[in-house]
């Protein structure tokens, strides 16, 4: 898959490669302010792309992501959340699990088409959705029905990526204690984790 393109499915995205730095991509902060990535990532980082606060599955990975964030920034870390929902969701997000890292607005997809992790959702699955409540139209202010893979992105203080976890299956995340090990790995081996559907 070309950079920038949307994969057709979930299964289809290939995420960057380690070694690569990350793109200068557009977000927007909570105040709807336009902030490119190296602006927020200026040493090293942790990105966290997650699909919306309306995902059980995402809550619960920055439940847990909360939970490590003093031990990850006294590493030296700084933590990015990513997501497809607007502004004022991601306000909301962050007012609810009282994050002590920010989360940015990435409602048009630019940062997630430029990290390879985009994808379209199919009609049955936007249908399907709305069925339980879950509109993906007023979540991110877009009629664009894309999604993230759930994704991490481990970078250095250069901005290239270190570690790469990026997972088809949604119910599936990288756990903070996993997390905690890859940046305590006093060898610096650049690793990536590519996980299949099941």
């Amino acid at each position: 898959m070309k950079e920038n393109q949307v994969a057709p499915s979930a299964e289809e995205p290939k995420a960057l490669d380690i070694g690569m730095v990350i793109p200068n991509v557009i977000v927007q902060d909570i105040q709807g302010k336009s902030v490119t990535l190296h602006q927020i990532v200026k040493d090293k980082a942790i990105l966290i792309f997650y699909r919306g606060g309306w995902c059980p599955y995402c809550n619960t990975q920055l439940r847990d992501l909360a939970m490590i964030a003093p031990q990850l920034s006294e590493e030296g870390y700084t933590i990015v959340g990513i997501t497809t929902d607007k502004v004022e969701e991601v306000e909301k997000t962050m007012l609810k699990y009282q994050t002590e890292y920010s989360i940015y607005s990435d409602s048009l997809m630019d940062a997630a088409k430029a990290f390879g992790i985009a994808f379209q959702v199919d009609s049955k699955t936007v249908v399907k959705y709305r069925l339980v409540g879950i509109q993906l139209e007023k979540a991110s202010g877009q009629t664009h029905h894309l999604l993230p893979v759930p994704s991490v992105f481990i970078t250095d203080s250069k901005r290239v990526i270190r570690y790469v976890y990026s997972n088809p299956n949604y119910k599936v995340r990288l756990k903070g204690t996993e997390l905690l090990a890859q940046i305590h790995d006093q060898d610096v081996t650049p690793q990536e984790k590519h996980e299949p559907m099941e």
